[in-house]
């Protein structure tokens, strides 16, 4: 674990349940478990807060490497409440924090996935969206995933609100928005 700005003075999670979420890593750590979020991969280490050093999801950064020993990182921002509605502004902000990561020369190069750590969860959250990014995630292009999110009979509207208002707020950060740059970005992205 690196030292850095404490999390009690720099987010809105607060410090005991960015703290858990820590704590959940560090004990995947020292018992060589697999992390939650990086499949297939082994920690090496822990940080935490590490805007300085490039990692716009910075409350908890876990660093790994996989079978072949290629590295692996997990930037995880940690929420108390978010709702990844339209009008959501910690969304908003979140996915600004995606939209920086994902500028990273390196970041489709290598294993660099994203998350979202949440406190309290809904029927939206558990059932709607995990299912777009999971498919986001199985799916082997932009096409056929953006196909299948609009296809009536097999997505639902909130699967398509979900797309739509990332989509949104990455245009509005500036960032690609294009089939190709979204599925690319929900595909490294989860909700723990």
């Amino acid at each position: 674990m690196n030292d850095g700005t404490s999390p009690a003075s720099s987010g809105p999670a607060g410090s005991h349940f960015e703290g858990q979420v820590g704590a959940s890593y560090l004990l995947s750590l020292l018992v060589g478990a697999e992390p939650r979020g990086l499949p297939g991969s082994i920690i090496d280490r822990v940080a935490f807060q590490r805007a300085a050093e490039g990692h716009p999801l910075d409350d908890v950064v876990v660093y790994a490497h996989d079978v072949l020993g290629e590295a692996a990182v997990l930037e995880v921002q940690v929420k108390k409440g978010i709702t990844f509605a339209p009008g959501d502004p910690i969304f908003r902000s979140v996915v600004g924090q995606i939209a920086k990561a994902s500028r990273k020369p390196e970041f489709l190069t290598t294993r660099h996935e994203l998350g979202i750590a949440i406190s309290r969860t809904s029927h939206n959250i558990d059932g709607a969206y995990q299912d777009v990014l999971t498919w986001a995630r199985q799916l082997g292009d932009a096409a056929t995933f953006i196909n299948r999110i609009n296809r009536p009979g097999s997505a639902n509207d909130r699967m398509r609100a979900f797309v739509d208002t990332f989509r949104a707020h990455l245009r509005d950060e500036g960032a690609a928005h294009d089939d190709e740059a979204v599925w690319q970005l929900l595909r490294r992205l989860q909700i723990l």
